[in-house]
Formats: C-alpha cells, structure tokens, sequence
C-alpha cells in the first residue's frame, strides 16, 4: 500500500483530525494513518536516528504526515486518535539485554489515585515468568545485604552474637548483657557504653530492630 504526497490530498491540518497508529520496532517505526477525508497513509522511518540526535521517531513521521515543520509542537487538535505500539521492550526482555547476568525485571505502574507500585519478574525460560516481588522490598533487602557485608569485625561479632541468643534462647539482647559477651579486644574502655553504641549503629542499618523496654522501677528510658 502506498501513502499519497500530502501535497497531492490538500494539507494534513485542514478539512478535520487524524487517526494514527504507530508500531515502533527496534530497526524501524512504521506508521499508518487515516486523514480526515478517510485516506489512508503509510510511513516508515528508522527507530534509531543516525547520530543518535532528533526527537523520537514516531514524533518525526507525525510531523512529516502532518507537514509540521521539523521541531514544531505539534498540533493536538489536528489528531483526534493516537496509538501506539512497539517491541522494543518486549525484546529486551526476550534477549536479555542490557541486563548482564541479572535477568529480574522490574515493572513499574504509575497507579490510579494511589501510590505507584512496582513488581520484580524473572524470564527463567521463553515461556515462564516468575515473580519476586514488591521491588522496594527487594531493594531493602538488598541494601541490608550490603550493609551487613560491609560491617567491621565488632559489628559482625555483635551481629552474630545478638542473633545467637534470638535463635537459641528467643532472648533480646541489650548493651548491659552485651557488654559481658564482648571480646576483651573489642569492649574498650566503657565496655557497656562500646556495646550500646555498636547496637545503634546496626539498627540504623536496619540490621536490628530496636524497642524501648521499661527498666524496673524506672519505666522506660527517656529518648537519646
């Protein structure tokens, strides 16, 4: 099917709106539209622009159709429908590119009236996907990995230590017991006050959740 000159029909901006409909691939957009007097018209243009320079190549062939200049906003009351598609995507995903040796996805939706949510997925074979999970989550426990990979050797002995007696014993450790199972090398000057502080610093990396519990007949303590 061959699309006719827009000098041949009159200029695209005249006589009503357009309907577009555009499917963008990795090598080309191909782009089909029906003008306001039922014609239809085809483009075909290059998805990547030689340079890399230009707006994208869908905005380029609707100027082209429309007899916009190259740059120019285009004008919205001059297209009454727009669609389009691509593949672009959906072959980064089937090949795996740009992804190294992390297959996960994430896929992100902007919501209605709510937060946006995201959702990590996997390509295990070319047909299965399986889910991960709320990505912020996988984030955080990612970044708890990390944290916890980065810790000193006092910070990982006391790591160790607080969830030996959670596992063993369901025991909740705090700086007076801690102080007592702290290695001489690594307990200081203020043994309590070393392992009050190495506590506080793997809660602010989220390693240890951390509680007020009353003192008898104190209550309970007052905030930092």
């Amino acid at each position: 099917m061959r699309s006719q000159r827009l000098s041949d029909c009159g200029s695209g901006l005249d006589g009503g709106s357009w309907q577009i409909w555009i499917d963008r691939g990795g090598t080309f957009t191909d782009l089909v539209a029906r003008d306001p007097h039922g014609r239809l018209h085809v483009r075909k243009v290059l998805s990547e622009q030689p340079g890399g320079g230009g707006d994208d190549p869908s905005v380029e062939a609707i100027r082209t159709l429309l007899g916009v200049a190259t740059g120019a906003v285009l004008p919205a009351d001059a297209i009454r429908e727009l669609r389009l598609g691509t593949t672009v995507a959906t072959n980064a995903l089937l090949e795996h590119r740009g992804a190294g040796t992390d297959r996960r996805i994430e896929l992100t939706s902007e919501g209605r009236g709510a937060l946006p949510t995201a959702l990590v997925i996997e390509q295990i074979d070319r047909c299965q996907w399986i889910s991960h999970g709320d990505a912020a989550a996988i984030r955080r426990t990612e970044g708890r990995d990390k944290a916890e990979r980065d810790l000193n050797n006092r910070q990982g002995l006391v790591l160790d230590e607080v969830r030996d007696q959670w596992e063993q014993k369901l025991y909740e450790m705090d700086a007076i017991y801690l102080r007592a199972a702290l290695p001489p090398e690594f307990s200081g000057k203020d043994p309590q006050r070393q392992a009050s502080a190495t506590l506080e610093q793997l809660a602010r990396k989220e390693l240890l959740e951390k509680r007020k519990v009353p003192v008898p007949g104190l209550g309970f303590p007052e905030s930092p």
